[in-house]
């Protein structure tokens, strides 16, 4: 049975884990609403963050496929097409890219078998060479990393279509590179873009081998 004091203290104990109750809801409440404002702030952020959202692709041909010419031979080269696969001329070029335009036929590395008939110029057979009119040739035989073809309707929907042609032995490509990384970082257009590198890295490598090959 209890005692009076007893039925006090178990009351008062009562009332202490009711108090102390109402208090953990209401910090499990505040941290619910903090939790909701971050989640909130960092959707807001990321949402932001897409309006300048662009898509960065990167393919490459196979060995024999760069023997037979699957890349021009001047580098780098870089070709713009519209929303319709058009073949958009340089001097056609959206303003925004007035600093990548610097860039582009500035300077190039030439893969050519010939010597030079003049001192200071390219062979002939690179001053010749013609390439991008065709915008379905830039991915005749394009891969991804793994091995996996690209397609044209693989490229993500947009208004502008940036092919860049490009070899890491090639200091004018890097320069290039340089230069439409830092549009992309900058412009409030760069989601108008999509940016496909096709890595002709190994075009030295696969023409070296091909005439080992024809010699043997």
């Amino acid at each position: 049975m209890f005692t009076s004091n007893q039925t006090q203290s178990a009351a008062s104990a009562l009332g202490l884990r009711a108090e102390a109750n109402r208090e953990g809801m209401l910090r499990t409440a505040m941290r619910n609403v903090l939790l909701c404002l971050t989640l909130a702030a960092v959707c807001g952020a990321a949402g932001h963050a897409s309006d300048t959202h662009f898509a960065h692709l990167t393919g490459h041909y196979s060995d024999a496929d760069l023997v037979k010419g699957a890349a021009p031979k001047l580098l780098p080269m870089t070709f713009l097409y519209d929303a319709n696969n058009n073949l958009v001329p340089v001097e056609q070029w959206p303003e925004d890219l007035a600093e990548v335009k610097k860039h582009v036929g500035n300077g190039y590395c030439c893969v050519s078998e010939n010597k030079p008939e003049k001192d200071n110029e390219p062979p002939a057979d690179c001053v010749r060479a013609v390439f991008g009119t065709d915008m379905a040739a830039n991915f005749k035989g394009l891969m991804d990393s793994a091995g996996k073809p690209i397609q044209m309707h693989d490229v993500p929907r947009h208004k502008w279509l940036l092919v860049v042609y490009a070899a890491t032995w090639c200091a004018p490509c890097l320069k290039e590179a340089n230069a439409l990384n830092a549009f992309f970082k900058t412009s409030s257009h760069a989601s108008d873009y999509v940016w496909l590198t096709l890595d002709v890295t190994r075009m030295l490598e696969a023409k070296a081998a091909a005439r080992q090959v024809s010699q043997l």
